[in-house]
């Protein structure tokens, strides 16, 4: 990948590490409206995708649909815990703002790399991630019940984030890339969690961070025992959770009505996160070319089963269209399955997009009569029309829709 692309000024990219890793990031936000945020994050990402063509550019859209969902994720979360525990909409607004930033450097340095070969890049992402790994039960341990399974949902989101930003850097021949693109995501994500979850949750802002102990990183298993023992332990954990899970008729089936789609049972969703955080654990431990070339079908499988679980639970919570954008976003990198026997998989997938869209498509009818009706000031008739929309195809939009119309003709 790096080869097809014009490189990016260094100077920019230890910019970013500094702005990333030091906290300058927030700095940088501070008398940026969220539109301006917004407009320079995107400019960054099209800066991104002039470099590419083909596949490389999809694989850089997958990342960032990722982000975005990761995004809306820890949002959700963030605003939980914020009303439990009484913080000021500034807060909030700026807690917003930071991932943004930081979404913006790192894609200004997409295309930069350490002064530092494989080895040491694999070592710093291992320091990272087990420094995250302390942040994230740290920042667990200050949270409800409620709020710790929304900051759960975050976590799987970023780690899909994580995993496929990675990937948008596999064409580097040094295989650098990918392993420092995920390191400085994940130095990001901890000093994230601190930030709000140790600090501004636990009620301890302005006091600095305590440093976490840093635990010794994970050895790369050269010894091919080792090494096959850690593939038949992560095969025999994701085939486990499959088995599980297709057992469960009443879940995996042919869907014709958003009515007979349920959210994962909590169990089977923990299990189901489990294997994912397997897969990642392995990815670090082997390094993400042994893990490609040797746990390709694993990875699509325990992929496959999160989109699955992400997806229903969109659609129970009535949020159609994300559960359709990160189902059209995993069938983008995973195209079709990886063997007959899991083709059963691919195709309650398939079942779910094909009722998202065509349920979308009828919904369309009545959000056009909905805009027609609202701009002739026939109030009532829209908020039934938009009402019809929502019943048939469930999107926040339209429910905020029917709020605005509805207070506005209270004169709210």
């Amino acid at each position: 990948m790096i080869s097809m692309v014009r490189p990016v000024l260094l100077a920019i990219f230890v910019s970013a590490l500094l702005w990333v890793h030091q906290g300058l990031a927030q700095d940088e936000s501070i008398g940026l409206t969220p539109e301006q945020a917004d407009a320079q994050l995107n400019a960054a990402y099209q800066a991104c995708l002039k470099h590419f063509t083909g596949d490389y550019k999809e694989q850089l859209r997958v990342a960032q649909r990722a982000w975005i969902a990761f995004s809306n994720e820890q949002e959700a979360a963030s605003e939980l815990a914020g009303k439990n525990h009484d913080l000021a909409q500034e807060i909030m607004d700026a807690e917003a703002l930071k991932e943004v930033r930081a979404r913006t450097i790192q894609l200004r340095a997409f295309f930069a790399l350490p002064n530092q070969d494989l080895e040491a890049c694999r070592k710093a992402l291992d320091e990272a991630d087990a420094d995250l790994t302390v942040a994230y039960k740290q920042s667990l341990d200050s949270l409800s019940a409620e709020e710790q399974n929304k900051l759960q949902q975050a976590e799987r989101a970023w780690i899909e984030f994580r995993d496929k930003n990675a990937r948008a850097h596999v064409g580097d021949p040094s295989g650098r890339a990918p392993v420092w693109a995920s390191t400085v995501v994940t130095r990001r994500r901890a000093q994230g969690l601190r930030e709000f979850y140790g600090r501004t949750v636990a009620g301890e802002a302005g006091s600095p961070a305590a440093p976490s102990p840093t635990p010794e990183p994970a050895a790369t298993p050269a010894d091919p025992a080792v090494l096959a023992k850690a593939i038949a332990d992560l095969h025999g954990q994701v085939s486990g959770v499959y088995q599980k899970a297709v057992a469960q008729s009443e879940l995996f089936k042919t869907y014709k009505a958003f009515a007979e789609v349920k959210p994962v049972p909590p169990e089977l969703a923990t299990e189901i996160g489990a294997a994912a955080d397997a897969a990642r654990d392995f990815r670090r431990q082997v390094g993400y070319e042994i893990a490609l070339r040797d746990c390709a079908t694993d990875t699509a499988i325990v992929d496959a089963l999160v989109a699955f679980e992400s997806a229903t639970r969109d659609i129970a919570a009535g949020n159609a269209p994300r559960a359709s954008d990160s189902l059209q976003s995993f069938r983008k990198e995973h195209a079709a399955s990886p063997d007959d026997a899991h083709k059963p998989l691919w195709s309650w997938l398939d079942s779910i997009m094909t009722l998202c869209a065509e349920m979308e498509a009828d919904a369309k009818v009545h959000l056009e009569r909905a805009e027609s009706l609202a701009s002739a000031a026939k109030t009532g008739d829209a908020v039934r029309e938009y009402q019809e929309a929502y019943r048939i195809y469930p999107d926040p939009a339209v429910a905020e829709k029917i709020k605005k119309l509805r207070d506005e003709s209270l004169g709210l």
